[in-house]
């Protein structure tokens, strides 16, 4: 599986290289790669399978009741 946040923080640092290279100064950072970092900076969301777990563990019934309606209603 890809590390999707691994590979943005290795283009973000491929684009400041190539800013830097292109200007000749190592202090030059690509706006998107400042966005990017910022961006990566922000807590992970809960995956959906943490979130369930969580759910179950406040109110077991509400929790497996609410879990249950979503997956029907996805399509199959």
């Amino acid at each position: 599986m890809t590390d999707f946040r691994a590979l943005c923080a290795r283009m973000a640092d491929e684009l400041d290289h190539y800013r830097q290279l292109l200007m000749d100064d190592r202090r030059e950072a690509h706006a998107l790669a400042t966005e990017a970092r910022a961006a990566l900076a922000q807590p992970k969301p809960p995956s959906l399978k943490e979130q369930a777990l969580a759910l179950i563990s406040h109110d077991r019934e509400k929790g497996i009741a609410i879990i249950r309606r979503a997956l029907e209603s996805l399509p199959e």
